[in-house]
């Protein structure tokens, strides 16, 4: 049986090693085909011509190979027959000869057979069939593995055209979050892949093959260079969807050069989400292509078995990259909500529940969230003696609420270190209101008991928590927000709301685009707001602890701002004008 020559697909004609596209009359020294199986491959000159000689090994299968610059179009049924010279310099081959196009997408290899007697100059003509598609990669096997293979023959060959050169692929590089396309790897060995979304983030799906070697690989648009030792490990998450696979499996870079391919086990165990790291040695080259074997040829690996990756990136071995997530307010990601309730006699915990963050009137943008007090449970469960004294005169609550609206992933975030910021822009809530920032972890399998709680009062303008990786452990629902605590709210009692920003927007923030002048500051009395380039429709006053004091709307380029009933302080004040906002610092006296 052929051994199986996996191939490499060349993109651009400025890399190394890679040809020009067809014709080739080896008059370029990147038309030189590299050696494999123990042949050695040259240009040599014949009679003022140059050519390419293959000397055989005395082994089956060697050959001679090239990446294209760009895929050779085989589809053209008119157009897809291959020509050429070969001259057998001594005539001690077998004669029995193979080419050979290897698939730059998972539509298969191509091949064919021809032979050569004597020893003159032969012209060979070879057709390929109505199904051809695109080839990354040339392979002619000057001896094709049959009884005489072990002689070593020497063969000239010239003057290979055919086919039509394909527009070049859209292929991508390292690092790999599979959110896009054209990072969606090609199956091989009877595995299928594709791109699936979990739990709202996109993730490499392969579904394992009955059959050892099953794999997805994937060519880079420019090679990855692991040459530099401080700087060649490669990371990745894996998880084994039902756990019935080996366990047992590769990750393999094949050469754009002849320098070799470099290939590195790992294993996995369970089904939960697993960080690998595997550092390459130090005489790493450079790869034109990926490869993960999910089922490394083992006794088990004829089990089927699913897989999902992500986060495929490379970094230092001795000090790998950071592996931290960072998340905002800002983000299209569902905002999801729960209520824990507390009587308001002695503070103990009563009972919790799911609840659409939208009831909690949690109002997500992709830039903010606005928090308001829940009043639906005020009439909706007016009469219920679990949350209203049924025998006050006046609807007096016996219960108050922490509502929590936030993001929870099951994957996203665990096992990288997690950081939480934003800031409060706008807090005029009023009274008897808390505000929390969190990351927690749930574990699903011990009914979702929280091992992690990481929390923060929110009462400035800029606020961040953080969770490590060791906390966020995989297996676990993580979980990032907030938690607004408080009394159950008449709907009657208009008691404003909190803004939460990505940006700090309340902080001092220098927009140069906008010319403001303030005066006086220090002031007792009023702070006087001058621009010169645009007219001001909105100034907002908060305190230090993001309280908005004042609110003004305006139409003009001059505008007053009483300071009365202001205790003495430093205010932040953020101005709205045509042409944006800024904001800057005052104090009262």
């Amino acid at each position: 049986m052929m051994k199986k020559i996996t191939l490499l697909i060349a993109l651009m004609t400025m890399h190394l090693g890679y040809s020009q596209t067809l014709p080739f009359d080896f008059s370029s020294t990147n038309q030189l085909m590299t050696a494999d199986g123990g042949s050695v491959v040259t240009i040599e000159d014949d009679n003022g011509n140059d050519v390419l000689q293959i000397v055989g090994a005395t082994a089956a299968w060697d050959n001679a190979q090239i990446n294209f610059a760009e895929n050779l179009d085989l589809s053209d049924d008119t157009n897809n027959t291959i020509t050429f010279k070969i001259k057998p310099v001594n005539g001690t081959g077998s004669g029995n000869h193979l080419l050979k196009f290897e698939s730059a997408t998972s539509g298969g290899d191509e091949q064919l057979e021809f032979t050569t007697t004597g020893t003159d100059w032969q012209d060979i003509s070879l057709d390929f069939p109505a199904d051809a598609t695109q080839y990354g990669r040339m392979v002619i096997f000057t001896d094709a593995g049959d009884a005489n293979a072990g002689v070593s023959d020497t063969y000239l060959i010239d003057d290979i055209a055919g086919g039509t050169t394909a527009e070049p692929e859209d292929l991508p590089n390292l690092p790999f979050d599979f959110s896009s396309a054209n990072q969606l790897m090609t199956a091989d060995g009877g595995s299928v892949v594709t791109i699936e979304d979990d739990n709202d983030n996109d993730v490499l799906q392969i579904v394992g093959a009955t059959a050892a070697w099953d794999n997805a690989q994937i060519n880079f648009a420019d090679n990855l260079d692991l040459s530099d030792d401080a700087n060649n490990t490669i990371t990745f998450k894996i998880k084994p969807v039902n756990g019935t696979g080996s366990g047992n499996h590769l990750l393999k870079f094949e050469s754009a050069t002849s320098g070799g391919d470099e290939q590195l086990e790992f294993t996995t165990t369970g089904t939960d989400w697993q960080n690998i790291s595997l550092d390459f040695p130090a005489d790493a080259t450079q790869y034109g292509r990926m490869v993960i074997f999910t089922d490394a040829g083992d006794a088990n690996a004829g089990v089927s078995d699913t897989y999902l990756i992500d986060d495929i990136a490379v970094g230092g071995a001795s000090n790998p990259p950071a592996s931290g997530n960072s998340v905002t307010v800002e983000t299209s990601q569902e905002w999801k909500g729960y209520v824990n309730t507390y009587n308001v006699s002695d503070n103990a915990y009563a009972f919790g529940f799911s609840y659409p963050a939208s009831d909690l009137r949690a109002t997500a943008t992709t830039t903010s969230l606005t928090l308001e007090s829940n009043i639906a449970i005020w009439t909706a469960n007016a009469t219920d003696a679990a949350w209203f004294d049924q025998d006050a005169a006046t609807q007096t609550a016996i219960l108050y609420i922490e509502a929590s609206s936030y993001i929870e992933s099951a994957s996203a975030y665990n096992g990288s270190d997690l950081t939480f910021s934003g800031s409060m822009t706008t807090n005029d809530i009023g009274d008897g209101y808390t505000l929390k920032v969190f990351i927690k972890a749930l574990d699903p399998n011990n009914d979702y008991a929280t091992v992690v709680n990481n929390s923060a009062d929110v009462t400035g303008n800029d606020f961040t928590i953080s969770a490590t990786a060791a906390e966020l452990a995989s297996g676990l629902l993580v979980q990032y927000g907030f938690a607004l605590t408080g009394p159950l709210t008449d709907p009657s009692d208009t008691s404003g709301s909190i803004v939460l920003e990505a940006p700090a927007t309340a902080g001092v923030n220098e927009n140069n685009i906008i010319d403001v002048s303030i005066y006086p500051n220090p002031s007792s009395s009023n702070w006087n707001f001058r621009t010169g380039n645009t007219v001001i429709t909105l100034v907002e006053v908060f305190n230090l602890l993001g309280k908005r004091v004042v609110s003004q709307n305006n139409n003009s380029t001059n505008v007053a701002i009483s300071t009365q009933g202001l205790t003495s302080g430093i205010y932040i004040a953020r101005i709205t004008t045509e042409q944006g906002t800024k904001s800057v610092k005052l104090i009262k006296e």
